[in-house]
């Protein structure tokens, strides 16, 4: 790709989330991810095609919040953790593992937005209400932890759900 091109991505909602997808070298993929008081967020998976300098889009229904933060497992391409508010007056922080489906490709029934193929919502409660990050450990699949109130929380993935080990 040339110096001189300039690729541009629109979205819908103002966005404050981005990451890019650290599992595979050979694919040049973006995540960005919306931040609206509405119940309509959206997280867009953005892949260049660096030889035709073209990007391809999905997008994919976040409905659990406003996204704060995003960050790309270094070890499994289609997994992502989400720290978001929660809608509604309280504004509760929470994070969760999202794993996209295998295949990207809009369904049958023509909806609108692509659904997550897993959704984890990670069990921060009594350890306080502000969460800064999620990030998975560099070399351990199953290990990741969140930044909660000045505190980092540990969690094992090695199991049928992710459990808090560390305090």
């Amino acid at each position: 790709m040339d110096d001189n091109n300039s690729l541009i991505y629109g979205l819908e909602f103002q966005a404050r989330a981005l990451a890019s997808r650290q599992a595979e070298s050979n694919d040049v993929r973006f995540f960005l991810a919306t931040q609206s008081l509405k119940p309509n967020n959206q997280l867009h998976v953005v892949d260049l095609d660096e030889d035709s300098s073209t990007l391809q889009a999905k997008i994919f229904s976040h409905p659990l919040g406003e996204v704060w933060k995003l960050t790309a497992s270094p070890h499994d391409g289609n997994v992502l953790a989400s720290c978001f508010s929660t809608l509604g007056s309280q504004g509760v922080m929470q994070t969760a593992l999202l794993r996209l489906p295998d295949e990207l490709t809009p369904p049958d029934d023509e909806a609108e937005f692509l659904q997550f193929a897993d959704v984890e919502v990670l069990n921060t409660d009594g350890y306080g209400g502000e969460i800064r990050t999620t990030e998975f450990h560099p070399t351990d699949g199953n290990l990741l932890c969140t930044v909660i109130d000045g505190k980092i929380l540990l969690f094992n993935r090695a199991e049928a759900s992710t459990r808090l080990v560390v305090e």
